[in-house]
């Protein structure tokens, strides 16, 4: 056999076949880092652009008559009614499912209610009321980590007539009123509470939450494959070259004779080791 034979360089032949897999393997790695870098900063900017997108929302919604003109449309409230636009003054759209959230690869999905409730005071005919908007933004591509669906949400302050049809309202802390002029004053001052929503959780209105379906870094081929398969491809293709017959244990043996090529194997796992964390890392951050 002559894969051990030195050439006038001093390097065997299967130390150079080693060689050529390892180059194909470093191409890959380096390929593969870049990608999850990218992935990374994109992953920052839709966080930053998300955040951006919601809260202009929500200062829309309390301007004065924009959150009254947007759930009039609606009639009667009640939980998970749709909300298709949030309009302007002049009855036109601002804000309309389907828009492209900018720099980011996202849309606004959906805009929908929950929470709401009424405080049905008897004798009066207009009640305090409350419920939360919540944007669903949904993304387009995998060329970000984290989960395919994001929602944001705030709480509306309200108040509604018997029919559960809003009179005025505006962003949590946003509905400045005196104390209902308009309500019947003759009537009993006595309150009598009740409910005309499904009860729902108390989170604070500028909590984020992830659809049940995360993104996960078992969808995308395993990077041990990925590396394997480039190493083995790259060698065979060498040694057809060098007419070398080589197995598994003369790899075995050329690396743990060799201290570089030990250290580059070793340098090649942990890289592997580390996109690993940092994209699973990203996918439950974000």
């Amino acid at each position: 056999m002559h894969r051990l034979t030195k050439n006038n360089s001093g390097f065997t032949l299967l130390e150079i076949v080693m060689a050529a897999g390892l180059l194909a393997v470093i191409a890959l790695g380096f390929a593969r880092f870049m990608k999850t870098q990218m992935k990374s900063t994109k992953t920052a900017i839709n966080q930053t652009e998300l955040n951006n997108y919601a809260s202009a929302i929500k200062a829309y919604m309390g301007k004065p008559g924009t959150c009254k003109r947007s759930l009039a449309k609606l009639g009667k409230l009640e939980n998970d009614l749709i909300l298709d636009e949030i309009v302007r003054a002049d009855g036109k759209a601002k804000y309309t499912i389907g828009d492209k959230i900018n720099s980011t690869n996202f849309i606004l999905s959906s805009m929908y209610i929950t929470n709401f409730y009424v405080n049905k005071v008897e004798g009066q005919d207009f009640h305090r009321a409350e419920l939360k908007l919540n944007l669903e933004l949904s993304r387009m591509n995998d060329n970000a980590y984290g989960g395919k669906t994001i929602i944001k949400r705030f709480e509306v302050d309200l108040f509604v007539n018997d029919s559960n049809r809003v009179e005025d309202c505006g962003v949590l802390g946003g509905l400045y009123l005196p104390k209902i002029p308009f309500m019947n004053t003759s009537s009993s001052s006595s309150e009598t509470a009740s409910s005309n929503s499904t009860s729902g959780s108390n989170s604070d209105s500028s909590k984020e939450t992830s659809s049940a379906e995360q993104e996960s870094v078992k969808n995308e081929l395993s990077t041990k494959s990925d590396y394997n398969k480039a190493f083995e491809a790259s060698v065979n293709e060498a040694a057809q070259k060098t007419g070398q017959s080589i197995t598994q244990e003369d790899i075995n043996k050329a690396v743990d004779n060799n201290p570089e090529l030990k250290k580059a194997m070793e340098s090649l796992k942990s890289l592997q080791e580390s996109t690993k964390k940092m994209e699973e890392l990203l996918n439950e951050e974000f």
